[in-house]
């Protein structure tokens, strides 16, 4: 075990170093958010992917096909799709590189400064509860790896991401997500193939699934039936719903040299991803032949990183937990980045300092602070109130079901009106509410997919009547 703390604790100093390092290179708040907009392709399309990827990609999809079996596949292939249609809204996006948060489109095409300030609002706390997610993913980590001590070693994780991306923003954010997809990819390549040998190829793998299925949930084994793809399309289209229209992917894009750059990003990191993602579902099967109890036990969170101890030499082992971590790491960095970018664009310097020049250093030393606040916070409610985690949640959903459709709308249609978008953002999120609280009940479907169609409804029905209106007013 020396060896797994020895890889991990270098990991953690570089992480450190390079926060340090990037701390000199930000001289103004443009160069914090948003790295000076100066990414090219390689690097958004590694940190595009390194944020979506993340512990939910990796430990969540070994998690899921663990408990659910091979149709999985169709979850990890899939999850590249929400990228490719972000590339498809950046590509028709008006002013695409004037913005800094996609909240701040609102504003623009609907003259309404209540869109963007609701949309922030609710897409901030949502990224700071999505956040406190990932702090419970670092402690599975640790408990897997056997520390005795699982919360300070996770308090030092956290500190040690916090003060990367307080010091050295996106710019930092994004050099560790580069260095921790490749180190991820790497890891996963090496366990998937040395655990695929062991396990006789798929092959082998099918035959040893089928030898146990009396003792596997009912229709394991099935790849694809009605019931499943209903689940899997439950599951698949609210994340992809998110990913179009996620500040944390689009402050990368936004980062971007110019709109053609973000465009073909986009489209890489999205093919990326649908190619690392089916790995771990694979992972997840060798983890169910291996070690069954996990489901017993209720530890199939931890079927990877079992996995992983299981197949390779400690100091393998160290560096697999360490590209394990590094993928829960990108993740937070990039949520607490894009909640920053948040409060300073959406509600610092729209409301508080609205005629402060941007080169201002002030401006810099705010956004650092708040990063910190915003990070402490995530912490704090994961593992002090978890109870809290369930209302930030709760606005990730809002924030999904009433923020798709007038962002969508507001790009491809014309005639979206004001009052449309307005009207949609709210019957969407009321909606969202209703679902979550039970008044609504849409026979198993996600509130926030249901309240996305409810929100498109209203926004078409109210913008036409708008339009209408607004014929009538003239022709008298």
């Amino acid at each position: 075990m020396t060896s797994i703390y020895l890889v991990l604790a270098i990991y953690m100093c570089i992480l450190f170093g390079i926060g340090v390092y990037c701390t000199k290179k930000n001289q103004n708040v443009t160069d914090f958010l948003l790295a000076g907009r100066s990414l090219g392709v390689v690097a958004a399309t590694l940190t595009i992917t390194a944020s979506l990827f993340g512990g939910g990609l990796l430990t969540g999809t070994a998690q899921y096909a663990y408990e659910s079996g091979p149709m999985m596949y169709v979850y990890g292939g899939t999850q590249g799709i929400g990228l490719f249609l972000a590339a498809l809204l950046v590509h028709k996006m008006a002013n695409f590189s004037n913005y800094g948060t996609v909240t701040e489109y609102l504003e623009w095409r609907f003259n309404s400064k209540f869109l963007r300030t609701a949309a922030s609002f609710l897409s901030m706390i949502a990224l700071i509860g999505i956040l406190g997610g990932q702090v419970s993913a670092v402690v599975g980590i640790m408990n897997a790896l056997g520390f005795t001590n699982t919360m300070f070693c996770t308090l030092l994780a956290m500190a040690v991401i916090i003060a990367l991306t307080a010091m050295g923003g996106l710019m930092a954010v994004t050099m560790t997500d580069c260095f921790q997809i490749i180190l991820v990819i790497i890891g996963v390549i090496w366990i998937f193939f040395t655990a695929l040998g062991n396990h006789g190829g798929f092959d082998g793998i099918n035959a040893s699934l089928a030898e146990m299925a009396s003792t596997l949930p009912e229709g394991f084994n099935v790849f694809m039936n009605g019931s499943k793809a209903t689940t899997l399309a439950w599951m698949i289209l609210p994340g992809i719903m998110y990913v179009i229209i996620g500040q944390d992917i689009y402050q990368r894009l936004f980062a971007c040299k110019d709109g053609k750059t973000a465009v073909k990003a986009s489209l890489a990191s999205g093919a990326l991803v649908m190619v690392i993602s089916m790995m771990p579902v694979t992972l997840g099967l060798m983890a169910r032949i291996d070690f069954p109890e996990l489901a017993a036990n209720g530890t199939t969170a931890s079927a990877f990183a079992t996995l992983a101890m299981a197949t390779l030499p400690s100091w393998g082992v160290g560096i697999i937990m360490a590209a394990a971590l590094s993928a829960i790491l990108s993740t937070a960095d990039s949520l607490l980045s894009a909640a920053s970018s948040h409060f300073m664009n959406d509600f610092w310097m729209c409301y508080i300092a609205k005629d402060a020049d941007p080169n201002d250093k002030k401006l810099l030393w705010v956004s650092r602070i708040f990063t910190v606040v915003a990070g402490v916070a995530a912490v704090v409610i994961s593992l002090m109130i978890p109870s809290i985690l369930d209302a930030c949640f709760y606005s990730y959903y809002i924030y999904t079901g009433g923020v798709f459709a007038p962002i969508v709308f507001g790009v491809f249609w014309k005639k979206t009106a004001k009052e449309g978008a307005i009207a949609g953002l709210l019957f969407g999120a009321m909606f969202v509410v209703l679902s979550l609280t039970g008044i609504v009940n849409m026979g198993g479907i996600p509130g926030e997919l249901f309240s996305g169609v409810v929100s498109a409804i209203v926004l078409v029905i109210v913008s036409l009547a708008t339009a209408n209106r607004h014929k009538d007013t003239a022709a008298s």
